[in-house]
């Protein structure tokens, strides 16, 4: 793995992680989550994020012989750093993103895929804002916002909750003048 963030932002990996956030659970209870996913593939994935330190193993017991392993997140080690973003160049920050998206993309369609589908009474939503914010006032937004987040995760499953994933974009408008290029590439024609 190049980083972190390939680790934790592949779409199958994401799911395992969001399935297993504030609980734990066996491979049998991950799989029963994730019915679409083989279980050759679920196993691969949580090694590798076993490998990586994203997943522990919390607990292991002796079932008809085989040994039945008990996962949980390692929630410190779910954060990439902004030193292992800075790492990353335009190509990975496309390809994470893009994995993020296709992770956002799948969830929204095993969503519709149920049979009784109520948007309003399920909480479900969508949207867009342009927000106008100073580096200060962006820095604060995200805090509080963070802060929020984490008082959610801390309720865990329970009576009467329902999982829910909450997904963030954050992209700046681009500086004045920047049109993308590179430099020296400013008024050629293409």
């Amino acid at each position: 793995m190049r980083s972190k963030a390939d680790l934790i932002l592949h779409p199958v990996r994401l799911r395992i992680i969001q399935v297993l956030l504030g609980r734990e659970m066996t491979t049998g209870e991950i799989a029963r989550r994730m019915p679409d996913v083989p279980h050759a593939t679920l196993y691969r994935h949580l090694r590798r994020l076993t490998q990586g330190n994203i997943v522990s193993v919390v607990a292991e017991s002796r079932v008809r012989g085989a040994i039945e392993r008990t996962y949980a997140v390692a929630l410190d080690q779910t954060v990439v750093t902004e030193d292992e973003v800075r790492r990353l160049d335009r190509e990975d920050h496309m390809r994470l993103f893009m994995a993020f998206i296709a992770s956002v993309t799948g969830s929204f369609e095993r969503y519709l895929a149920q049979v009784d589908l109520d948007f309003v009474a399920d909480g479900a939503s969508y949207s867009q804002v342009t927000l106008h914010l100073n580096d200060d006032e962006l820095r604060k937004l995200r805090a509080e916002s963070a802060a929020m987040v984490q008082r959610a995760l801390a309720l865990g499953p329970g009576p009467g909750r329902r999982a829910r994933t909450l997904s963030s974009i954050v992209i700046p408008e681009p500086v004045a003048g920047d049109d993308g290029r590179s430099p020296g590439k400013k008024g050629e024609s293409e």
